[in-house]
């Protein structure tokens, strides 16, 4: 069976980090390369749809797709998106911003890929600056997740946590049932682009075969966003 890919990529609200130019058409050039079956982004525009939906482009590659705008600037708004080859199921945005000036939201929804005999639950997330409310969002989440998923249910929790310390990581390792949770052990650094520091952003996967995590080494990634992306490919448990 061919593994199912899922890339999460801070995309810097579609400005390029050095000349603040438009980097949307470079962005679903190379996205295109990596060729993910899910894709998660992070400070996704809302222009996104209109300025990926031509032939040859991204929404062609993954035709399902959902926007959770959560803050609006003077340059329009922005937020977390799905875009996905198989169809996404129940949708939904919720506020996670603790306070006003930084607006954070959780996507949750459910997909079945093909050969797969459960749904998988993915959240994906944008944390805050602050460790305070990070705490007090992951907390959010995670009960979120154990009270609304299954157990034995695959579920996948990815974003950018904004974890520079790894604090964050232990606790979801200590509360996001143990069972079956995918770690790599070694956190993959993704931040900044130019000179990767931080794991910034995470895929954390439950009830799902982690076969490989990696960042992309092609030069082109520096000088878009802030962040690189996080790819990793999954299978069902065996």
């Amino acid at each position: 069976m061919k593994p199912i890919r899922i890339v999460t990529y801070n995309m810097l609200k579609g400005r390029s980090l050095v000349k603040k130019t438009n980097i949307l058409p470079h962005i679903n050039e190379l996205m295109l390369g990596i060729n993910p079956d899910i894709l998660v982004l992070q400070e996704a525009p809302g222009r996104l749809l209109t300025e990926t939906s031509h032939a040859g482009s991204l929404h062609e590659l993954l035709p399902y797709s959902f926007l959770g705008m959560n803050a609006l600037t003077k340059r329009g708004e922005h937020g977390n998106a799905v875009f996905s080859k198989i169809p996404l199921h129940e949708t939904k945005n919720q506020d996670l911003s603790r306070v006003r000036y930084a607006r954070r939201g959780l996507i949750s929804c459910h997909t079945k890929p093909k050969n797969f005999k459960q749904n998988i639950h993915l959240f994906c997330t944008h944390l805050d600056l602050l460790q305070k409310a990070r705490f007090e969002q992951i907390d959010f989440i995670i009960e979120l997740i154990n009270k609304t998923v299954d157990p034995a249910t695959p579920a996948i929790l990815c974003g950018d946590f904004n974890d520079w310390n790894q604090k964050l990581d232990r606790l979801i390792r200590q509360k996001f049932e143990q069972e079956n949770l995918s770690y790599t052990g070694k956190l993959l650094k993704t931040y900044p682009s130019i000179k990767p520091l931080l794991p910034l952003d995470r895929i954390y996967l439950k009830n799902l075969d982690l076969v490989n995590i990696e960042v992309p080494k092609e030069a082109a990634w520096k000088t878009l966003s802030d962040h690189l992306p996080l790819i990793a490919d999954f299978l069902p448990l065996s």
